[in-house]
């Protein structure tokens, strides 16, 4: 890249290749309605499990 003064412009951007990226399109075997079912059962499970130990925690005293 030479300008009108004859002055080289450098850029590290230019001068490196891109670099391979991959693609995103990783194959979805399951459906957003089976993992967001997983989800919300995982979740629930997570929660009941906290208020027990939370409920074990106050009548303990």
């Amino acid at each position: 890249n030479i300008d009108e003064k004859g002055k080289i412009g450098l850029s590290i951007k230019q001068a490196r290749p891109k670099p391979v990226v991959p693609s995103r399109n990783v194959k979805n075997d399951i459906p957003f309605e089976d993992k967001l079912a997983k989800f919300l059962k995982d979740s629930n499970e997570k929660l009941t499990a906290l208020k027990r130990h939370q409920e074990g925690k106050k009548s303990g005293r």
